[in-house]
């Protein structure tokens, strides 16, 4: 099956890209394409989308998205449309994304379908974006099903392997820009617009997987002025200090962290992470060698983890939810106060919510949790339920 750019997208691309271009020539690009769409259409569509970004002839631009009920005909709507950001020039950076208002923390900035998918017979690694091992033909295949417009957008991407006069490759793109679908752990998704997020250590925004929609998700994880570059992270919160930080990051991506948390790292908060590190997989390996586990003990350290979270100013809404999740379990346990438990399902419902969508499972189940809460009666059935099912 081809592959083509929703329509709207289309439009904006070239729009974004040559401002000049009156609606008989945006037109003219896009016919061999869209041979389904009449010239008229074309033209109101380009209208309003014009409108939206206050673009048109000698008029500068900025990219935020069309709104996905514009994206009719030709493949349907692949992002929901944000008024809150652009893709810039970034000193040093290249191209990345910067607030065009303040925006507030949890709020959605971008949702967008992967241009390019494959499900891989191998990982290479842990983080959510990683070099994955795609075979030559499934490469060949994915380029060949690409309209030329999306081609053309996939290749604006940057490949850091296309160095010394070399020639950017899919491989290159994918291995550069890919990101992992949570729901499967061999799945890897090329997103045109998430892919110009720039990664920071200490990031301002999170990117998540939304299994229910098939779409990737970025969110605010703590206010963002007007402005401020909006960044993500590329690494695994487990990735302990500064070094060990930078050196993946160069190996992997070709360049030296200069972010905040990299240029401005002391000792402690060195030791914070390495801390983190250790706490993480501390709690990751209770129950696997089949030892008792006594949970008092277990979420005094998952309280601990929450506590060097914040200090490090890299607690988002996934990590909350994760954490929030094991407490709440451990609370049932131990038949803890029915308003203290309902105190952390109502946080892990909304953190939950925010990563990944009100109609994820892991929400689903939250908000049943909360729902569990709401009596002494259910509280009582349900932590009698826990309690049973941990004794087989």
């Amino acid at each position: 099956m081809r592959v083509v750019v929703p329509l709207a997208e289309a439009v904006q691309a070239l729009i974004l890209e040559n401002p000049e271009d009156d609606a008989p020539k945006l037109v003219e690009k896009l016919l061999p394409e869209y041979s389904d769409i009449n010239k008229k259409q074309i033209k109101n569509l380009a209208q309003r989308i014009r409108k939206k970004l206050g673009v048109g002839p000698a008029v500068s631009t900025h990219a935020t998205f069309a709104a996905s009920e514009d994206s009719s005909g030709s493949g349907g709507g692949g992002l929901d449309r944000t008024d809150c950001f652009e893709i810039v020039e970034v000193p040093n950076k290249g191209k990345g994304v910067v607030a065009t208002r303040d925006i507030e923390k949890g709020e959605p900035i971008v949702v967008e379908h992967p241009v390019v998918s494959f499900i891989d017979a191998e990982r290479s690694g842990l983080q959510s974006k990683v070099r994955r091992s795609v075979s030559g033909e499934q490469l060949q295949l994915k380029e060949e099903q690409l309209s030329p417009i999306a081609k053309a957008l996939v290749f604006e991407l940057h490949d850091r392997y296309a160095v010394d006069g070399k020639e950017k490759t899919l491989e290159g793109i994918v291995s550069t820009n890919a990101f992992q679908g949570d729901d499967n752990q061999y799945a890897t998704n090329l997103l045109l617009v998430i892919s110009r997020f720039n990664c920071s250590c200490k990031a301002n925004a999170s990117a998540n997987w939304r299994s229910q929609e098939k779409r990737q998700a970025v969110y605010a994880t703590r206010r963002i002025a007007k402005g401020e570059e909006i960044c993500i992270s590329y690494l695994d919160t487990k990735q302990a200090s500064t070094e060990v930080r930078r050196a993946y990051l160069e190996k992997k991506y070709g360049y030296t962290c200069m972010c905040e948390s990299c240029v401005f790292s002391t000792p402690e908060s060195d030791n914070n992470s390495d801390e983190i590190g250790r706490l993480e997989v501390s709690i990751d390996q209770d129950g696997t060698d089949n030892a008792p586990v006594h949970p008092l003990n277990f979420m005094a350290r998952v309280e601990k983890l929450f506590k060097l979270y914040e200090e490090e100013g890299i607690l988002t809404p996934t990590t909350v939810a994760r954490l929030a999740d094991e407490i709440v379990e451990t609370c049932a346990m131990l038949n803890k106060p029915r308003l203290t438990t309902r105190r952390w399902a109502e946080i892990c419902a909304t953190n939950y919510e925010i990563a990944y969508g009100a109609d994820h499972p892991s929400t689903l189940k939250a908000k049943a949790w909360v729902e569990n809460c709401s009596t002494n009666a259910k509280y009582g059935r349900w932590t009698a339920e826990v309690m049973r099912v941990q004794s087989r």
